[in-house]
Formats: C-alpha cells, structure tokens, sequence
C-alpha cells in the first residue's frame, strides 16, 4: 500500500484567496490597513502608498521586459527590516509563521493576501539591514511542473515569468529617481500590478478591473485621516505618504501625515506592570500642523487572574512550524496590554461625528457601522472625533470582529452547546480586557484629551451626549467597565457649575433638580456645605456614570436643608417661590416628604396659586401652608391639571359670592397635603355647592349651570 500526503493545486490555492476576499478582507481602505500593520511589524518608520501610471521615466532610456510590470501599479514602500524568515512568511498560505511573535500582528499573514483585490500576481523586491536583497515574482496561479525541479511556471501565461536582473535595476532606479528608497538604506517593496480585462480567461475576482482613477477615487474619501488616526497605535511607524501618477507619469505627492509625540513614545516593551501611563500628541499634514490631534492611556495588566487564564491548558494554540521546518503547536500570543485613544480632526461635513471602534492595534471591522466593533453617532460639531479601544483580544475565524463582543456587552451567557473549551477561555480573556483593562481607561484619557486642549464647556457637552447615546454606554456591562474608576459629571458648586472628571469613590452623588440660584445658595446654607461633600450633579446632562453608584437624597440629608428656620417672609414674592420650589423639586425624591414639609414655617407664604376670578387674566398670589389647609378644608382649591380645569373654576369663581377659588400646581399638592388634592370638574364643583357656599345672581350662575346640565 502507498503512503503519501495530500497535493496542493494551484487551484486549491485560488479557491482559498477568493474565499478569504470574499468573507475575510474587504477591498479599500481594509487593505492598507494591512498593508500599515505590516509595515509597523517590520520597524519601518515611514511607508510611502504611490498608484503608478507606467515606469517610464526620462532619466530611464532602458525598455521594461515583464508584461505586468508595463501595466499601471498599487505600489507599496517601506524602509522596514526584511528577514530570510519573513521571506517564508510571504509566500505562505493558510497558516502563520509568526504565531508565537508578541511583537508582530501581521507581518505577511493572511492579511497581507488582501492584495488579491487588485491583481492576479504581484513582486517584491527587498533588502535587509544585514546588505542582503530578496526579489520575486508571486504568481498564484503557477505550478510546480517537475517536482524534482523547483522552476515554477505558468502553462498559459508563459510570459508571466520570474523578475529578470534587468527588470529588478529598472524597478530601483525608478524608485530612487521618484525618492522612494535609498541605495544605501533597507527597504521593502510591494509591486502589484493592476487586473486587466485581458485577464478575463483567468482570474481571482470575475469583472473586477481597478485602474489608477478608480483606486484613487475609492482610497482618497479622507485617506489621510483613516491613515493619521491609526498612527498613533503603532510601535515604528510614524509617516506615511500618498502618491498619485501625473499624466507625464510622474509621482505626485497628494498628502504626508507625520506623527508628533508631544509626550514619552508608547513603548509597550517598556510598561511596568499594572501602571497605567499617558501618551498624547498630535499627526502633521504635509499642510496642517494640528491635522489630528490624541491622547491615550495604556496598560499593561499582571496578576493572578492573568497567569490563570494564560497557565489553563485550555488556552487557544495555532499550529506552525518551529526553524526546522517541523509542524507544532504554539500558544496564541498572550499579552494583556490595553489602551484608550482619543483623537479629533476637522471635519469635512456640515456636523461633526464621534466614532466608536474597538480595535486589536489596529481597528476591526472599520468599514462597517452599528455593530458591537464600530458605531457612529452624529454631534453638531466642527470636529470628528474618534475613540479607538484596543486590547490584545481573540478575533473570530474571520479576523474581523472580537470573539464574544456582542455577547459580552449585552451579558449573553453562553449556552451548554458550546463545549469548546479553548472558546471558553477564550471568552473568559476578552471579557476580561473589557471590564478590567481598555474600559476604566475611556473616561480618564477623555477627560486628559479635554484638559490638554482646553476644550470648551459646550463641546464637552456634546461629547458627552454622543457617548450617552451609544449602543456602549447603554450596556450595562460596558458601562460598569468605562465608570470603574471614574465618571464624567456636570457638576453644582456655588463656585460655577462646570464639567468635571470625578473620582466616584471618594464623595457621594446627589442629582440637583434645577441649578441653585445665589439666591438659594444664601437661603440654605447647607447646600453649600453639600457642595464640598457630595458630588451635585445636573441630571439634566449627559452624565457620564453607573446608574448603580448613584445616590437618591435621603431623608435626615433633606432635613438638614431645610430645618434652618429659613426667613421666607423677608423675602420678595418671586425669591420665596423660588426657594420653595426648589425644596419641593428635592422632596419628590423621597418617600416621607410630608414629615419634612413641617419642618418650613407654617405661617411664611411662599406657595404660588392662581386666584381664579371672573372674566379677568390670571391672578396669583401666594399663601402659607397655613392658608392652604384652610381652603383645602373649604374644598375651595382645585389641581391645575388641564386647561378645562380652568374653565370650571372660572365659572365656579362667578357662580359664588364672597368666596375665593383656587387652583395649585399637582406636584405640589402632592407634597403638600395628606387628601388628594381633585382637579376642578363637574364632580368637584358638585362637591363643593354641596357645602352650600353663598351664591352670586342667577345671571352669573349660568355659565356653571350650563355646564352641570
């Protein structure tokens, strides 16, 4: 009997590069993201991105020989180290030769194959830091003829052949006379010709054919600032050019974004354990200093709920292959850091937007909307404002969303099916970096980016509420992770009422139902002293803080307000109605409101009610509570409820004589009295001639006849 392994057909290899574009690697701006993590992973500080029209240059008399290298070009350049390892990581398919590498994301995996979207083969040409040079030409479609030879060749494409020496100068001295590398400098180069209709007899994605003018019209929509936002994520790159072929063929530059660190790099190498540590800075335009601007927090998390988590035998594995060539299983990266990064640039539109998106370095799913990865809410701002929320998370088989994120923000447990241990843990990880890690950063790094850029109340505001409205703040889950430490409150001081970062723990909460007037500061003097004790807080803002830290006003607290024999009768009408308006907002928050009314001077008349008169404009006065049980008992006072009531009352005022009627808000005759308190209608003024008040003239009495009738 034979023994062997299974073959790999190119066709195996074409089936599995339409697979992965389809449901893995979206064409755009997803593909240089990867382009941008490769980069990074290979040291480069700078990547130039250049659409080439043809090689033709003047300075060039030589003619190019390799059919594809006539056709216009995505070009792809960076000044980043290039090893015989990555050499193999390039033209492996399916598996992952840098598994095990903490330092590297990407750098050649299933990511960098995203490039398909645009060719059917492309080059690369290299040289390391160590002098040595790496060429080829990658053509999928090509076989092993004799697999005692290792020539690959195109059967049916027989030109579509390996980079000639003539050829590769030509690229160099094209690439040096643009100023895209440097003959004594390492460098790594990504040629990828564009698919043409003439590839129709063959190809990886049917009637798909970019030129120059389609790429640049899909990639340019802000470029610059999807490229200026990610910089700051990253170990080594800090610029990263955008170059458009001329019509002559010349390379013209269309914009340069350059990152500035106004603080200590984010070097995560260097993070103490457990410490958290700020970075901020801003990303240069070729011509706008301030293009964006950032600051961020990040963490490195150690203890013993980490160690657990990693040390389980269950923890994900991926197989690879150790330097000898020899398949192994190796652990999935472990690295517990985590970071919050807050960023705004000018916006093109009308108004502004705030944009969520979680992100392992580099945003996930960014070209999707509403969904637990990324969501969008719009401000009426100048600014777009993006929050990138990073963790070393597990992603799905698809690498495009956060395993379990949806499920951890609405607090969906998983069900007994899966029996996937590595899953679970998996979970257990990510829940883990949410709660513990990336969350409790937000709000501190949010209210650092405000501080360093003395961002004005009324923005704050608006920030505030854009946060409020999304689907993350409304998790409860979520919202535990980004208030663990802190919240964002709008808060009441007699000093001036402004937004503040506060530190939950350390003073309790009490919501303000309206702003204290100086007025009220002066009559309570214990509001001021629960200024500096408490946290008073405008409920009527977009609050930043868990719902389950915040404190209701407790009884003896509103007792002590209130029992400091307030001297309402020195006051004008307006001020008394005031202070007493404000007491009765804070009443209705607790259960025994009416022990606490006796605790105000019976005799002070500062209760507003509208005095109901015939035929007249409205007339208010003010009574003590005194007043008010008298006319109460004499069912002589009504609910303001709607506006019949009025009509009622108005005609009940003209059908009685040397009486007066009353109408008083409803909140307030809650409070303020143990009977309810009825609106005035048809069975309330029955009720009240049934005491047999004195009556006016039968003229006067009509209206109310006619409505008893």
């Amino acid at each position: 009997m034979s023994y062997t392994g299974f073959s790999t057909p190119s066709i195996a290899i074409i089936n599995q590069i339409q697979t992965l574009l389809k449901e893995r690697y979206k064409e755009g701006f997803p593909v240089i993201k990867e382009i941008i993590q490769n980069a990074n992973d290979g040291g480069a500080s700078t990547l130039h991105i250049a659409l080439v029209q043809n090689l033709k240059s003047q300075s060039l008399n030589r003619e190019i020989s390799h059919p594809l290298l006539k056709r216009p070009a995505l070009v792809f350049i960076n000044n980043g180290d290039f090893s015989d390892k990555d050499e193999r990581a390039i033209l492996w398919f399916g598996a992952d030769l840098n598994a095990s590498d903490t330092s590297k994301v990407g750098k050649f995996g299933l990511g960098q194959k995203s490039i398909f979207h645009f060719c059917e083969a492309f080059f690369y040409l290299a040289k390391s830091s160590k002098e040595k040079e790496y060429q080829a030409f990658v053509n999928p479609w090509a076989k092993q003829v004799d697999p005692m030879n290792p020539v690959w060749q195109d059967i049916q494409r027989p030109d579509w052949e390996g980079i000639s020496s003539t050829d590769r100068q030509y690229l160099k001295d094209y690439l040096q006379a643009q100023g895209l590398i440097q003959a004594d400098q390492q460098f790594f180069v990504l040629w990828i010709p564009l698919r043409q209709e003439s590839d129709r007899d063959r190809w990886i994605l049917s009637n798909t054919y970019p030129n120059i003018n389609s790429i640049s019209h899909h990639l340019s929509e802000r470029l610059d600032v999807k490229v200026a936002t990610l910089l700051p994520m990253l170990r080594s790159l800090n610029t990263v050019n955008y170059w458009i072929a001329s019509d002559s063929g010349r390379l013209e530059k269309q914009f340069s974004v350059s990152q500035r660190h106004d603080s200590e790099s984010s070097d995560r190498d260097s993070l103490e354990p457990n410490i958290v540590r700020s970075f901020n800075g801003g990303v240069n335009r070729s011509d706008d200093q301030d293009f964006v601007q950032y600051l961020g927090k990040e963490i490195k998390l150690e203890n013993n709920l980490v160690k657990t988590i990693h040390d389980s035998p269950n923890w994900p594995q991926r197989l690879t292959e150790d330097d000898k060539g020899n398949p192994k299983n190796t652990p999935d990266k472990p690295d517990s850091h985590c970071s919050a990064i807050i960023s705004r640039t000018k916006s093109y539109a009308q108004t502004g937007k705030l944009l969520i998106q979680w992100a392992v370095f580099l945003p996930v799913a960014d070209d999707e909307k509403d969904i637990a990865e990324s969501e969008q809410i719009d401000i009426d701002s100048q600014w777009d404002y993006t929050f990138l929320l990073h963790g070393y998370f597990f992603l799905d088989s698809g690498r495009r969303y956060i395993e379990f994120l949806n499920k951890i923000r609405d607090g969906i447990e998983e069900g007994n099916e899966n029996n996937n241990k590595s899953s679970q843990i998996a979970r257990q990880w990510n829940e883990f970096l949410v709660a513990k890690g990336t969350l409790p950063l937000a709000l501190s790094a949010l209210w650092n980016f405000i501080e360093n850029l003395a961002i004005p109340e009324a923005e704050i505001s608006l920030i505030c509420s854009a946060i409020a409205q999304s689907s993350l703040y409304k998790s409860q889950i979520f919202k535990s992770g980004l208030c663990l430490n802190s919240a964002i409150v709008h808060r009441i001081h007699p000093s001036g009422n402004s937004w503040h970062l506060v530190d939950h723990r350390s003073k309790p909460m009490r919501s303000l139902p309206t702003i204290p007037s100086e007025q009220i500061w002066q009559t309570l003097p214990q509001l001021s002293k629960y200024a500096e004790d408490y946290f008073l807080i405008d409920p009527k803002k977009s609050n930043l803080f868990d719902s389950h830290l915040w404190g209701h006003w407790r009884s003896q607290e509103i007792s002590q307000l209130i029992d400091c024999q307030l001297d309402l009768n020195s006051m004008s009408d307006l001020d008394k109605q005031e202070v007493f308006n404000f007491i009765v907002s804070i009443l209705e928050s607790v259960s025994d409101k009416k022990q606490l009314i006796s605790l105000i001077n019976r005799d002070a008349k500062f209760v507003k009610v509208r005095l109901v008169e015939r035929n007249t404009s409205p007339n208010y006065c003010y009574l003590s509570i005194k007043d008010l049980e008298s006319v109460q008992q004499e069912k002589r006072i009504f609910t303001n409820t709607i506006y019949n009531s009025q009509d009622w009352a108005t005609a009940l005022a003209e059908a009685v004589k040397d009486t007066q009627i009353f109408l008083v808000e409803q909140r307030i005759a809650l409070i303020l009295f143990e009977e309810t308190i009825r609106e005035c209608n048809r069975s309330s003024c029955l009720d009240f001639l049934r005491l047999k008040p004195k009556l006016s003239s039968l003229g006067d009495r009509q209206n109310l006849l006619g409505r008893l009738i």
